[in-house]
């Protein structure tokens, strides 16, 4: 597991992260999934270079995301953190994605 500091702003509900994690031992890349601890919203990784970023994912990703039981596992491992000042409206809301 590596984590990176690095400021990243979820689309969804605007919190700004300020490390990401990523499990195997490489920084997070371009495509790879980004989950919000503050509202469960799975984002992907817009990487350039330095710069790390999150974007909405597209149709096609959404569907990927919704069919991937790893990121289902770990959805339900982060909703189960009792994480300070974690919106519970937004967990609720997590399923809206668009």
């Amino acid at each position: 597991m590596r984590t990176i500091r690095a400021k990243t702003t979820c689309p969804a509900c605007g919190f700004v992260n300020t490390a990401q994690t990523n499990y195997s031992d490489d920084s997070p890349g371009d495509g790879d999934y980004a989950i919000c601890l503050q509202c469960s919203f799975v984002a992907i990784y817009a990487v350039s270079g330095e710069q790390i970023s999150v974007r909405r994912p597209t149709a096609d990703e959404e569907r990927e995301i919704g069919e991937n039981p790893e990121v289902q596992r770990m959805l339900r491992a982060i909703d189960r953190l009792d994480i300070p000042g974690r919106s519970l409206n937004a967990l609720r809301n997590a399923g809206k994605r668009n």
